[in-house]
């Protein structure tokens, strides 16, 4: 198993090691294989042109993996946001034709397109985890067209706000399979996740928030939709955050298969916080243990075929009682001990304390002041650092506190 050392002032003709690296991606991804190891050192990595990896495949015992080196960030820069350059939905920034890789603890900022993206059905069984992706023209984080089975963990995609009709923060299209966990899109042009005609997916202790500016569609999370008939939904949600987004806090989008929603919470969105249009298809969705609070245009749309079961709004609580509904406190969108949402739950097999789980994304006993297992993280320049994100409130960069239950 091979070890290959990139560096921003490395050269292909180089041998690679760390005393000696490449000076391209591209090179050390044309040598290796199943197992071996592709570290790219700290520094910025100016590009005129993408990445693109679709060479070799990993296997499910030795993945090939591609990280910044130790704590050192590498970042992939390129010469947008404005789009020029490449066909327009051609390629991403770094466009990935895979299996069985990791793609670990690096950022790519400013693509005259999408940021990364891996088109195909070929794109299985990756981990994609410690990526933050900024200020692209279109899609930051992207699966599409057949993607499926791949896992996308502690991912940052904010500011992709080129083109407003597709600049979504983190998008699923027409893939299956897929994990979405401990992940934050904010303040992103189009939606900040979704899934267009994806189906049997999973989102998992993520945020979204900030979402819908220069006319974009503004939903936390979309979750369904097609241009025909094809399926979409199947997806399972849980420990979720919608905030100050521009339209709804979660959207089905005309999903026709199932979509369960478990303790989430909807905050002070544009639009509703749960929307359960199945475009005529009768599908029942699901939405247990959930909080819809100070949305602009009510609490849900939901029909009468849906299962909805002790939520805020059927259990006719007005106020759940936050802790904070300010975003920098520690106790941001978290139920007060004496909330008349604490032990107001069902139990849908996640943890809880106490004698019943909590509505809402997080539990009251659970630790106020810091984080309660493997959260969303942020580069703080030197190293990634859990719990605490930055996001821009429209005069400079804030911290966020976001934590994990469980």
């Amino acid at each position: 198993m091979a070890t290959y050392f990139v560096a921003p002032d490395g050269s292909d003709g180089n041998a690679g090691t760390k005393a000696d690296p490449l000076g391209s991606i591209e090179a050390a991804a044309d040598s290796v294989g199943p197992g071996d190891t592709i570290y790219l050192r700290g520094g910025t990595y100016d590009r005129s042109s993408n990445v693109s990896l679709n060479g070799s495949d990993g296997t499910e015992s030795d993945p090939i993996v591609l990280a910044g080196y130790r704590d050192e960030r590498p970042v992939i820069r390129f010469d947008g946001p404005d789009s020029g350059g490449w066909s327009a939905y051609d390629a991403g920034g770094v466009s990935l034709n895979v299996a069985h890789w990791e793609i670990r603890n690096l950022t790519v900022e400013n693509s005259p397109y999408m940021g990364i993206v891996a088109d195909g059905s070929s794109n299985h069984h990756n981990t994609f985890a410690d990526l933050e992706v900024r200020n692209c023209y279109l899609v930051g984080f992207a699966l599409y067209n057949g993607a499926h089975d791949n896992l996308v963990t502690n991912v940052t995609a904010h500011g992709n706000v080129g083109n407003a009709g597709d600049a979504d923060g983190i998008q699923f299209s027409d893939t299956a399979r897929n994990t979405l966990r401990n992940s934050v899109s904010y303040g992103n042009s189009d939606d900040g996740v979704d899934l267009w005609e994806s189906v049997d997916c999973r989102i998992e202790n993520c945020a979204s928030f900030g979402n819908g500016l220069n006319g974009g569609n503004g939903n936390g999370f979309k979750l369904g939709g097609s241009n025909g008939s094809a399926t979409s939904g199947g997806h399972v949600v849980q420990h979720c955050r919608a905030y100050d987004n521009s339209y709804n806090g979660f959207n089905h989008n005309g999903a026709n298969k199932t979509i369960e929603v478990f303790n989430c919470t909807s905050y002070d969105n544009g639009g509703q916080g749960y929307v359960a249009w199945d475009n005529g298809s009768d599908a029942t969705h699901v939405y247990r243990n959930c909080i819809a609070y100070q949305n602009a245009n009510g609490a849900v749309d939901t029909g009468s075929e849906d299962e909805e079961t002790r939520n805020t709004w059927t259990l006719g609580i007005g106020d759940p009682q936050f802790r904070s509904t300010d975003p920098d406190a520690d106790g941001f969108l978290r139920p007060a001990t004496d909330s008349p949402v604490v032990d107001a739950g069902t139990d849908v097999g996640l943890d809880y304390a106490g004698e019943a789980p909590d509505l809402g994304a997080f539990e009251a006993r659970s630790d106020s002041t810091g984080p309660s297992g493997p959260v969303v993280r942020h580069h703080d320049g030197s190293g990634w650092r859990d719990a605490t994100l930055k996001y821009h409130d429209g005069s400079g960069f804030v911290e966020a506190q976001v934590n994990r239950l469980g």
